[in-house]
């Protein structure tokens, strides 16, 4: 079917590590690629975007979002700057879909969800499953063995207020064991912190018209958050080529663009 110009809204994630800023490169990439290919292409950024190459071509909706501080697990849920912007980009214009690149760690699981409930269908990626399934981001406990147990939410208080090049640093982890009696009012990781975590995670793909993971351990891992595995395509997308078929293939169907 001939879709005719598509109008895309592209959402990368927050913060300054390297792993956001080489998924910010990549997304910046596939941008250009599909205002190249024709599409028509927004960019609903954070206060990081700085250093990524200027494109005319593309809309830029600017915000002041920065990821919070590691020891703040519940306010990596959530991102007022992006989320207003969203809502009042897709009421005063709405696109055709929204795409939200490398899913998990610091990113507001709203995002997908209130683009859902606007009426615009949304594709995220979920590559690599690690940020989603860890605050670390690493699926390596306090030990530095391999994590699979990452639905413990004791477990996973006491691995995050561990001292890790990652999270917490020494004196940060003294203080965090000093306030484990103040329990859910200590602000540094706890267990109340986690005890909902992946549910919120899972909310925001669980409205998705495609999930992409990279593997079928990843796939597993998403069905047990209770996604459906109708949306979960494992394997992700080469090139900018194949990002654009998967995009035109979650849209609700509709009449060819008059010629």
């Amino acid at each position: 079917m001939d879709y005719g110009l598509m109008h895309v809204l592209l959402i990368g994630p927050r913060g300054d590590d390297g792993d956001a800023r080489s998924a910010r490169t990549v997304l910046a990439g596939l941008a250009r690629a599909a205002v190249a290919a024709g599409e028509r292409v927004s960019w609903l950024g954070t206060a990081d975007d700085g250093g990524l190459p200027a494109d005319d071509r593309i809309e830029r909706i600017t915000t002041g979002s920065r990821a919070p501080r590691f020891r703040r697990v519940e306010a990596w849920l959530t991102d007022a700057p992006r989320e207003r912007a969203l809502c009042k980009t897709l009421r005063e214009a709405p696109c055709d879909l929204v795409h939200v690149h490398g899913f998990g760690g610091a990113y507001s699981y709203l995002l997908p969800w209130l683009a859902d409930r606007l009426g615009v269908p949304v594709v995220v990626l979920a590559a690599p499953i690690e940020p989603v399934l860890c605050h670390r981001k690493t699926m390596i406990d306090a030990r530095g063995e391999r994590c699979m147990v990452w639905d413990d939410a004791l477990r996973c208080a006491r691995c995050c207020r561990t001292r890790s090049a990652d999270g917490l640093g020494g004196a940060a982890s003294m203080a965090a064991a000093l306030c484990r009696p103040l329990r859910g009012l200590s602000p540094f990781p706890h267990r109340t912190a986690f005890l909902n975590r992946l549910d919120m995670l899972a909310q925001g793909l669980g409205v998705a018209r495609t999930v992409v993971v990279a593997d079928a351990a990843a796939r597993d891992a998403i069905l047990a958050l209770g996604v459906q595995e109708r949306s979960i395509r494992c394997g992700v997308p080469s090139d900018a080529g194949d990002w654009l078929e998967l995009w035109r293939q979650a849209l609700p169907s509709r009449p060819p663009a008059p010629a």
